[in-house]
This record gives structure tokens, C-alpha cells and sequence, in this order.
């Protein structure tokens, strides 16, 4: 698998240490339940372009993405094409905004998190923000409190430093078998696709790494990435 695993609009490569991206908060959404992260994404892309504040600047190219070609994702008779992970860029919000709409080949995805978080890590990003979802029956204490929209956060231990929204919770460590909360407990994520291994894979980096959860089911997942969008 090559290194190259970005491909600007244009072939022309933006050099490892360019500053193009400092300060930047990258925000990505991995493949998980309801596809939630992908429609909260589409949601932030979909708004940013119509207010022109949004470009697209190229997409991901990897063995391990299941491919996928289509028609422009966000305008009706548009000539953009659609692939399996597209990356835009909002330099007033300095944002990088990577879509990826595709699963990964599970036999690759080591070859594909570290080709992904060396190319973050070439930049002097303020943080990577990654959007999942994980089922929402293994949240007892959504199931208690009636929240129909639960999200927790998680962070490695380079993003550990930085502060997040105040209003954010915790992934809080369960145990596996009541999946009560428990100091001693596991975190219990399933569904929640890449989450975690990124999380780690980030670390290696030195680039700091949060993940925020929305906890659902499968079915109309619509108000789910709203939610998830407005969070954001």
C-alpha cells in the first residue's frame, strides 16, 4: 500500500510540514451504526458548501477502502464525482473534513490506520475529531434516563490536554456482563467501528485524538445525525 494515501484535487501534493493545515481540526467519521457519523458529515459538508465557506480539496486512495464511484453527493445535476473517501477543507472554520462512505477490507485496515494517521500526523493539526456511533442497548444508563440522543467522548492520551465541550460525558468503562458502569469495567463500544484503534493509532502519531459517540439503532437515523451535527 503506498504512503500516498491523499490525493489532491489537481495531483499536486502538499509537502509533509506544510503549514496549509496548522491549527486545523481535522473531523473525521468512521463507518458505524445507522452510518451516523457518514449522514452528520454530509449534514456539515452539504451546509459549509452552500455557504461557501467549504471546498473540496481531494480524496483518499487505498487498497483497503471498498471502492465506490456515483454522482455528485451534494448537488443535483452536478459534474463532481463521489468515491469512497473524500476530503474537504473550510479555511474560515479551519476545518479539514475527511468523508469516508465506504467500509474498510478488515485485512487491511492495519495498512490502512497507519497510512491514515502518518499523513495527519504530517501536519500540525490542533486535534482530530472522530465521529461514531455505537448501539445504543449496551447503554444502561441511556436506557434508564430516557435520553434519546446519548453521546460520550473519548480521548487518547495525547488529547487527554486539551478541553473539550463541557458539556460532553465520558465513555464510562461498564461491566461486561450487567454492562452497569464500573471503575474496573471495559469499554463496551460495539458497532462503533474504528473508533478506538484510531484512537491508538493517533497516540503513536503524537497527534491528539477525540472521539465522540451518539449511541442508536439501526432504522431512521435522520434526527440521529442531526444531533450529531449540532454537537459538532
Amino acid at each position: 500500500m503506498s504512503d500516498s494515501i491523499f490525493v489532491p484535487i489537481g495531483g499536486r501534493p502538499i509537502s509533509a510540514g506544510s503549514d496549509q493545515w496548522t491549527g486545523y481540526t481535522a473531523i473525521y467519521g468512521c463507518v458505524s451504526v445507522g452510518n451516523v457519523p457518514q449522514l452528520a458529515i454530509d449534514l456539515l459538508v452539504s451546509t459549509l458548501l452552500d455557504a461557501n465557506t467549504c471546498r473540496p480539496v481531494g480524496h483518499l486512495y487505498s487498497s483497503a477502502l471498498m471502492p465506490l464511484s456515483g454522482p455528485d453527493a451534494y448537488r443535483f445535476g452536478g459534474q463532481s464525482l463521489t468515491t469512497s473517501a473524500q476530503v474537504y477543507e473550510s479555511a474560515d472554520r479551519k476545518l479539514l473534513i475527511i468523508q469516508q462512505r465506504t467500509p474498510l477490507y478488515k485485512e487491511l485496515r492495519k495498512e490502512f490506520y497507519e497510512a491514515f494517521t502518518k499523513w495527519l500526523g504530517a501536519y500540525r493539526l490542533k486535534r482530530v475529531l472522530i465521529l461514531s456511533s455505537s448501539f445504543i442497548e449496551h447503554l444502561a444508563s441511556a436506557l434508564d434516563s430516557g435520553d434519546c440522543y446519548p453521546m460520550k467522548y473519548m480521548t487518547n492520551a495525547t488529547g487527554a490536554q486539551h478541553p473539550v465541550d463541557p458539556n460532553w460525558q465520558p465513555v464510562e468503562r461498564v461491566d461486561a456482563f450487567t454492562l452497569q458502569a464500573s471503575a474496573d469495567g471495559v469499554l463496551h463500544l460495539p458497532g462503533s467501528g474504528s473508533l478506538q484503534e484510531l484512537l491508538k493509532w493517533l497516540d503513536k502519531k503524537g497527534v491528539p485524538g477525540v472521539g465522540l459517540v451518539l449511541y442508536c439503532s439501526e432504522g431512521d437515523n435522520r434526527p440521529h445525525s442531526q444531533a450529531l451535527m449540532n454537537a459538532v
